[in-house]
């Protein structure tokens, strides 16, 4: 990823209300655990967790840590104004990828855990061959818009997808389901 981290992109708007339940602080700490623990993802400061939680979603807020996950690192996402660029929340500032994760919620009604993780090492090591595992098309700006419809649009029906020069997707039913997409991913390589 060329791109330098500046925050979120979008415009944050804090409102009281419902926040992650304890089985999603549960769920989104034990995934991300196993992310460190089997070194999928590179850095305890990167990628992003959500899960499904009644009309919104509880994902790791902007700027946490994968091995301090507590209802103190989640935010609960109620609503996403894509006109205005803005996201409505409580806790903590969600994810600099929060829309890219709404995106992906609004099209696939069959999604209920997204996972999003970077290793720099995997993603050098498929720059010089000729991977099948469905991909964006091309280098985006992280957090943006755009790049949240072209990985809605290139993950399609798919589970899992490289972020060209990015990062990797998974998607499931579950947190265990989205994770055992990156570990046959993986198994692959």
């Amino acid at each position: 990823m060329s791109e330098e981290y500046i925050g979120v992109k979008f415009t944050s708007v804090k409102q009281a209300g419902e926040l992650p339940s304890p089985d999603s602080v549960e769920k989104i700490s034990s995934t991300a655990q196993q992310l460190l623990n089997e070194k999928i993802n590179d850095n305890e400061k990167s990628g992003n967790i959500s899960l499904r939680q009644g009309k919104g979603f509880t994902i790791t807020a902007t700027g946490s840590s994968m091995n301090l996950i507590s209802v103190n690192s989640l935010s609960f996402v109620h609503k996403i104004n894509f006109e205005e660029n803005k996201v409505f929340f409580s806790g903590p500032t969600p994810s600099s990828e929060s829309l890219m994760h709404a995106f992906i919620y609004n099209k696939r009604k069959d999604v209920k855990a997204i996972i999003h993780f970077h290793n720099y090492i995997l993603l050098k090591k498929l720059k010089s061959s000729a991977s099948q595992t469905p991909s964006t098309k091309k280098e985006l700006p992280y957090g943006s818009q755009i790049l949240a419809k072209e990985t809605v649009s290139s993950l399609g029906k798919n589970n899992f997808l490289i972020i060209k020069n990015h990062g990797f997707l998974a998607v499931g039913k579950t947190p265990e389901a989205a994770l055992n997409e990156i570990k046959n991913f993986l198994s692959e390589q």
